[in-house]
């Protein structure tokens, strides 16, 4: 910056277990560290939070900060403007640079997207060549930049315990939107192991307006009747706690029908753990 210390401002989803609010605390972490504290985030969920959340993890600290700091008005027109929500949005304060962290998980984007894309931002960040790829298919004219994907949330935790389990455990961790492949999986799991009670299959979600898992568990549960064990968890869970999970599996199976980048089969890979998913 011409005028000192350049700020930047986050935008997007910073609370739960929604993969981009994750990806949004642990950026918010780097960039706090890289720009010496000038970095600001406004919580965004669907709507502007009316205040910021907090977090009382001394750990998260950072986040704290970030969510109350404010960017001093002759600095705004040189600050970089990160925005990273799903629906897309646009951060409607004064920046210098704007762009766009976009996550995709098909080979076409809406015609209105790109316009939006096109229109209001500067530079778009993308975590796999393959959303380079299907943005540029669609019409995108911004310059798009592939950069890798932080799994430090996983790594600050690898040496933890795993947690016990009396089977072998395959286990599945996502959304359970209907793109992760649910419906799939579970008929894997019978078609490999049904009436074999010494494998589990763990399925690690949380509750969403898409999530149909029980009613899908339900269902395949009366056309499958040896089914073996399948454990349905939506628990809130710490880091910690994922990654102590994670260690419990022989295996993790993720039969997704479209990833912008798949998370967990990275948290996965960082901890030594066999991943199952599909080829795409």
């Amino acid at each position: 910056s011409r005028t000192g210390q350049l700020w930047v401002r986050l935008t997007g989803h910073v609370e739960g277990h929604y993969s981009l609010a994750l990806v949004n605390r642990e950026l918010t972490r780097a960039l706090h560290k890289l720009t010496d504290g000038h970095t600001q985030v406004v919580a965004f969920d669907g709507v502007p939070y009316p205040t910021p959340p907090t977090f009382e993890d001394p750990a998260d600290r950072p986040i704290d900060q970030a969510l109350t700091s404010v960017i001093p008005a002759h600095q705004l027109e040189q600050c970089l403007s990160i925005v990273h929500h799903y629906p897309l949005i646009e951060d409607p304060e004064i920046a210098g640079f704007r762009g766009s962290l976009f996550f995709w998980e098909e080979t076409r984007i809406p015609h209105t997207t790109v316009e939006r894309l096109n229109a209001d931002f500067d530079a778009i960040w993308v975590a796999s060549s393959s959303v380079k790829r299907a943005l540029m298919n669609s019409g995108c004219s911004t310059p798009i930049f592939v950069i890798r994907m932080g799994i430090d949330h996983v790594l600050r935790h690898e040496s933890a315990s795993a947690s016990q389990s009396p089977r072998r455990r395959y286990l599945h961790v996502s959304s359970a939107f209907d793109r992760k492949g649910i419906d799939c999986l579970i008929r894997a799991f019978d078609n490999a192991f049904a009436g074999n009670n010494q494998v589990e299959l763990y399925i690690k979600t949380f509750p969403n307006p898409h999530n149909a898992v029980r009613a899908q568990l339900a269902l395949k549960q009366s056309t499958y009747p040896d089914l073996g064990p399948v454990i349905i968890d939506e628990s809130e869970m710490s880091d910690l706690d994922l990654v102590s999970l994670y260690q419990s599996a022989d295996a993790v199976v993720l039969p997704s029908r479209g990833e912008g980048f798949n998370l967990p089969a990275a948290e996965a890979m960082a901890l030594s753990i066999p991943v199952l998913t599909t080829s795409h």
